[in-house]
C-alpha cells in the first residue's frame, strides 16, 4: 500500500517518492522555463499566462526546480507553492 505520490516498482517491489513536474521548458532561451501545468491536450498553462506546446523533446517537463535560475521566466519565479 502507498500514499499519494508514491509509486511502486512491480519487478522490485522499491516504493519511490514521486515528484511532481511543475516546471516547463517552452525553449531552450533564456528566461523561456515556465511553472505551469500539463493539460491533457498537451498545451502548458503557465503561471505567467504563456500558453504553449513544449517541444517533444522538451514534454517531460523538470522534477523540482530548475538548476539555472537565469532560464527561469521572471514571473513564474516568483510564484510559491
Amino acid at each position: 500500500m502507498t500514499t499519494g505520490g508514491e509509486v511502486v516498482c512491480r519487478a522490485t517491489g522499491h516504493v519511490a517518492t514521486v515528484v511532481p513536474v511543475t516546471w516547463y521548458l517552452r525553449s531552450i532561451s533564456d528566461r523561456d522555463t515556465h511553472r505551469g501545468e500539463l493539460q491533457p491536450s498537451g498545451k502548458v498553462h503557465a503561471e505567467c499566462g504563456a500558453v504553449f506546446t513544449p517541444p517533444a523533446y522538451l514534454r517531460g517537463g523538470l522534477p523540482g526546480e530548475p538548476p539555472d535560475p537565469k532560464q527561469v521566466c521572471s514571473a513564474c519565479r516568483g510564484v510559491k507553492r
